[in-house]
Parts: C-alpha cells; structure tokens; sequence
C-alpha cells in the first residue's frame, strides 16, 4: 500500500515547531507472518523556514486480535493491540540543524485514526 503524506505538525524539544509538507509517502507491505514494514518518506519546513528530510523505516505488528480489527477495517485500533516502532533518518542542509545528519533517532508511532498518526522520537545519547 502506498499511502500519501498530505500535511501535519511537528512540535519538539526547545520550542522547535513547523509543519508536515504535503507530497510525501509512507510504503507499506503487510507480510504473511502479521508484521508490516513501513518505509515513509517527507518533508518537515519549522517555523523558522529550515526544511528537514525524514526517511522513517520501522515495522507494524498487530495482536491477534489487532489484526482482525484491521482486516475488518475497523479503526481506530486500541494501542495496546499493536507495537509499531521506527527509525527515522533525518538530514538537512540548514546549518542550525545540521547537528540531526549526526544522530540516530528511534521512535514510536500511534494510529489514533485511520487518516491520522503520530510519532514521538527520541534522539539516542
């Protein structure tokens, strides 16, 4: 499935803020074995015009139960019957940011809604 990334809000750590641009796109392959792997790709402009690039991998795994609710197309899906975790790949060129081209970056992602996600990451010491 290939799902468009058409907008949003990044909020973080010393009052960083901006938006999600719109024209990014998350791949995704659901596997046989229950776990899907997320490939997404997009664009972060902060308040202060500096554009960030995110490559995020990480994979899906629903419970059982999960993954019927999924199959059925019912959503939102209660958190505690998935795990989904990340690894997102950031770059820049703006020279206040480029600290981020240095770094690893984990994090988790929570499906509120169907048309909607969020993703909290955490920079690795």
């Amino acid at each position: 499935m290939l799902y468009p990334i058409t907008g949003g809000s990044v909020q973080g750590v010393g009052g960083i803020s901006g938006r999600v641009l719109p024209g990014g796109f998350d791949n995704y392959c659901q596997g046989s074995n229950g776990i899907g792997s997320m490939d997404a790709r997009y664009a972060l402009q902060l308040d202060d015009g500096a554009v960030l690039l995110v490559h995020n991998r990480g994979f899906l795994h629903f419970s059982t139960e999960g993954a019927a609710l999924e199959a059925a197309g019912v959503w939102p899906i209660p958190a505690e019957l998935y795990h989904c975790r990340c690894q997102p790949e950031i770059r820049t060129g703006a020279g206040r940011y480029q600290w981020v081209n240095h770094q690893l970056f984990v994090g988790t992602v929570h499906y509120p809604l169907a048309e909607r996600v969020e993703i909290a990451i955490y920079r690795l010491a």
